[in-house]
């Protein structure tokens, strides 16, 4: 059976129309000989492969807030570390990351990598009981400047 019907059904949902003959999504090279799909669709599908989506509780009882909370920035910093280890598809040159946090997944706000752990802080100072955090790896192009000079 072909790695890509194994994968989860939102790989499928997002590669819609771009089935081989043998009804694997077209995203690589499988054993049917299938092309390899345009980076657009690999860059599509990166972000909904293994997200993290979870509400972390700040305040555990028995426990000193302070040790949560640096135990929930530990995680989010391994998570990361993870992410960026994982190799990349053909012809991108790094990860990028798009994060959300708020106290809950509706109320989460965009904001870059470097602000995550920062915006778990000052919601453990506000008192909040929880905080969402989501990330999303998704690969990405790093900029030659003589690339864009030639331009």
């Amino acid at each position: 059976m072909c790695f890509m019907k194994t994968m989860k059904p939102a790989l499928a949902r997002l590669a819609s129309g771009t089935e081989c003959v043998a009804g694997c999504p077209i995203l690589h090279a499988c054993h049917h000989g299938c092309p390899r799909n345009e980076a657009a669709v690999v860059d599509e599908l990166a972000a909904d492969l293994f997200p993290m989506k979870k509400n972390f509780p700040l305040k555990v009882p028995d426990k000193a807030d302070a040790r949560v909370l640096e135990s929930v920035k530990n995680e989010l910093r391994k998570y990361v570390q993870r992410e960026q280890r994982k190799k990349l598809p053909e012809g991108f040159t790094r990860w990028d990351f798009a994060c959300k946090v708020g106290v809950d997944a509706t109320s989460a706000a965009v904001k870059p990598l470097s602000e995550v752990v920062d915006s778990v802080d000052a919601a453990a100072k506000a008192g909040a009981a929880s905080v969402y955090v989501e990330i999303l790896a998704v690969p990405g192009r790093k900029f030659e400047p003589d690339a864009l000079s030639a331009e």
